[in-house]
C-alpha cells in the first residue's frame, strides 16, 4: 500500500521537530517519533563532504549539533514526491540560531532534499542533502567555491 498524504504530513511534523532539535544542539527527533537512519544512508552535509553509513555519521553529527545553542525556525516545504513506500521531501530550513562562542544569532538556512522509506510502520532516512547555498551567486564565485577558495 502506498504512503498516504496523512503519513507524509506527520513526517513533515517530525522533520520540523528534528530541525528544532538540531538548533537546540541535540540529535534526533525525540522518543515518540518514528524516524530512523538507514545503516547505509548518505548525507551531503552543510559543511561539505559526503558521509555514508550510521557508524561514520554518529561522531560527525554529534560534533555538528554541539555548535548550536538554540534558536527559532521553520521548514518551508517546496515539494513532496511519493512513490510506493518511498517519499522525497524537498524543503528549505530557515533558522536563526545561537552558535557556540558567538554573541549574536546567525541565519542558518539550508536546502534539504531528503529521501525516506516507510518500513515496519516507521520512517527510515536513506539520504539527506543539506547545504546553505540558498542565494544565487555569479559563476566566478561558484567556481571559486568548487576550487575550495
Amino acid at each position: 500500500m502506498a504512503v498516504t498524504e496523512d503519513e507524509v504530513a506527520q513526517l513533515l511534523v517530525d522533520l520540523d521537530a528534528g530541525r528544532q532539535s538540531w538548533v537546540d544542539g541535540r540529535l534526533g527527533f525525540g522518543d515518540d517519533m518514528d524516524v530512523d537512519q538507514d545503516a547505509d544512508m548518505t548525507i551531503f552535509g552543510p559543511f561539505g563532504g559526503m558521509l555514508r553509513g550510521t557508524t561514520e555519521l554518529a561522531g560527525r553529527q554529534q560534533r555538528a549539533a554541539q555548535l548550536f545553542e538554540g534558536g527559532d525556525g521553520m521548514c518551508e516545504v517546496i515539494k513532496t514526491i511519493i512513490g510506493g513506500d518511498v517519499v522525497t521531501v524537498v524543503q528549505i530550513e530557515r533558522n536563526d540560531v545561537r552558535v557556540r562562542g558567538r554573541d549574536e544569532p546567525e541565519p542558518w538556512v539550508l536546502r534539504t532534499p531528503q529521501v525516506f522509506e516507510r518500513r515496519n510502520g516507521g520512517w527510515v532516512r536513506l539520504h539527506r542533502h543539506a547545504d546553505p547555498l540558498i542565494d544565487p551567486r555569479p559563476p566566478d564565485l561558484t567556481f571559486a567555491l568548487a576550487r575550495g577558495e
